[in-house]
């Protein structure tokens, strides 16, 4: 996926270009140009094609960085996870220890 965000990242295509472009239009454009293969691009107008790849290009891009920072977001939530269920646990057990310590002083007081 990184791979794939920075690929069209250099493209440095600005979402700008869509500025103007009512929300329907972008939309059908991104599903046509997911539809249609390479020759079938060939068929349309010079503009419709850039105005097909621009659309497309600045759609995944924001869809990849979506799913890349939710990819992050599951592993990082994951990781904290189990980090805190191992802190806990040493938590718990230096509890425990101190109890008995006290525990034992108290034994020797008596």
């Amino acid at each position: 996926m990184l791979d794939k965000l920075e690929f069209l990242q250099n493209l440095e295509l600005s979402p700008d270009v869509l500025s103007g472009v009512i929300p329907h239009r972008i939309s059908r454009l991104r599903r046509q140009g997911e539809r249609y293969f390479a020759d079938g691009l060939r068929d349309i107008s010079r503009d419709r094609h850039l105005a097909i790849l621009a659309v497309c290009t600045i759609e995944w891009k924001a869809a990849i960085a979506d799913a890349v920072v939710e990819t992050h977001d599951r592993i990082v939530g994951k990781t904290w996870r189990e980090a805190k269920k191992l802190c806990d646990a040493k938590v718990d057990d230096t509890k425990m220890s101190v109890h008995q310590v006290l525990r034992s002083f108290t034994d020797l007081a008596f």
